[in-house]
């Protein structure tokens, strides 16, 4: 069983911007939430642009 688990969403905005977030689960390690899913702590927001630029360029060095 996998210990993370990563997602990515597409999000919109109330004033129509799009933004990506990379976010991920795991289980958790403290007494209320072991051994359950939880919502990880930190995840970062990246317009789709950028986003595409960082694959593009992971994709250029092969490490994709």
């Amino acid at each position: 069983m996998p210990e993370k688990l990563l997602c990515l969403q597409r999000i919109e905005f109330e004033d129509g911007k799009k933004e990506l977030r990379l976010a991920y689960f795991i289980i958790g390690k403290k007494p209320k939430r072991r051994g359950k899913w939880v919502w990880g702590q930190y995840c970062t927001f990246i317009p789709p642009k950028d986003f595409k630029a960082l694959v593009l360029e992971a994709q250029k060095r092969r490490w994709i």
